[in-house]
């Protein structure tokens, strides 16, 4: 069967063949440049791949819906299953709650209950027991080893006491700080020595009575009873306030006669003979040497006294004798003299200085022995 050509108009023109060629060459190559080596078999499959890529896109798409959908399958039986887990669950626990208070209902139970209550009631009281029993013994034991020891602890305890009683009278009527001191260190020692707890509250207060005795400014007393005696000695180098008036010769009366010159020479020479002899002096001078002495010897037993007062530790009496003497020196003799200076000043030295220090307290570690003594006493029963 033949099919008709239509007829071209005459007036229509068809476009170069060499135009449409190159228009043809110049469009494909510029759509893929990989492509324009003049291959026709791959760009046939070039021009068919736009057409093979929609199904497999359709593809994926269809199994991406499948796998979600499974994904909410799951998940929607996953929470269906948990949902009756937990009913399940919290209906087992509601009929355990029901069993547990029908059980705490339960004669038996509660008969149960009351046993284990009276069981540890009873043990309560059996250990309270056991403890009163624990603590007699202990007891009986510290009494036991009381009677044991109490010879050799005895004779400590006596010692350490002695001591004490030692340490608190010379500092009290001696003010011996360094023998009291010493005293104290040897009745520590010896209760180390015992080696009994008990004795720790002792021991402390003997450390802290150590302590403070050696704390103490320790006076020098021999040394200032010496200074006394030194400023006794320098009395005679003083010079006194009043001064004698000069010596005057005594007027004789003119022989009236030869016979009366010659006796009275031969009476001179007979008293020269037995040992006396005549001062030339007027009695004013006379007495002022006695006063003069008499005020130095009482200046000497002022000094003495306070040097004895001194030594027996009376501070009382030792304040007014340096004070007596020091007012005799400001009465008697010259103010101005160097050595009266000197002399007032080792006087006023010697009350500034702190020769009588206060005492601390000592005794209370011998309180608390005699107590801790009395009471570990072993009773008659008991022997």
């Amino acid at each position: 069967m033949s099919e008709s050509v239509p007829s071209v108009p005459e007036n229509t023109k068809s476009p170069p063949v060499s135009k449409i060629t190159g228009a043809t060459d110049k469009s494909a190559t510029s759509s893929n440049p990989a492509k324009g080596n003049g291959n026709p078999a791959r760009n046939a499959k070039a021009q068919q791949s736009p057409s093979t890529d929609k199904p497999r896109i359709s593809m994926l798409a269809v199994i991406a819906l499948l796998l979600a959908t499974v994904a909410a399958a799951g998940c929607g039986y996953l929470w269906y299953t948990l949902m009756q887990v937990q009913t399940r669950t919290a209906k087992e626990v509601s009929d355990l709650r029901k069993s547990l208070r029908t059980l705490d209902d339960h004669p038996t139970l509660i008969e149960l209950k009351q046993r284990v209550t009276e069981q540890d009631a009873r043990l309560a009281a059996e250990f309270a027991s056991q403890q009163q029993r624990i603590d007699s013994i202990e007891q009986a034991f510290d009494v036991t080893r009381q009677i044991v020891n109490r010879d050799q602890r005895g004779w400590i305890l006596a010692e350490v006491e002695y001591l004490m009683r030692l340490a608190i009278v010379r500092l009290r009527l001696m003010r011996d700080i360094q023998g009291a001191t010493e005293a104290l260190v040897t009745a520590d020692r010896r209760l180390h020595d015992l080696a009994d707890p008990a004795m720790l509250k002792i021991r402390e207060l003997l450390a802290r009575e150590i302590t403070a005795l050696k704390s103490m400014h320790v006076p020098d007393i021999y040394g200032a009873a010496l200074r006394l005696i030194s400023i006794s000695d320098r009395l005679s180098l003083l010079p006194t306030a009043k001064q004698p008036h000069p010596q005057s010769s005594l007027q004789s009366t003119p022989p009236s006669a030869a016979a009366e010159q010659w006796y009275i020479t031969a009476w001179r020479k007979l008293l020269s003979a037995l040992g006396f002899s005549r001062v030339n002096a007027p009695v004013g001078a006379s007495a002022l040497r006695s006063e003069l002495y008499y005020v130095e010897q009482l200046i000497r037993l002022e000094l003495e006294a306070a040097r004895q007062a001194l030594i027996r530790l009376d501070k009382s009496d030792f304040e007014k004798r340096v004070l007596t003497a020091r007012s005799l020196l400001d009465e008697h003799y010259n103010r101005n003299h160097e050595q009266v200076i000197l002399l007032k000043a080792d006087l006023t030295a010697l009350l500034e200085a702190n020769l009588f220090p206060d005492l601390p307290e000592i005794s209370e570690s011998l309180s608390a022995l005699r107590k801790l003594q009395q009471q570990y006493q072993p009773s008659p029963d008991n022997e």
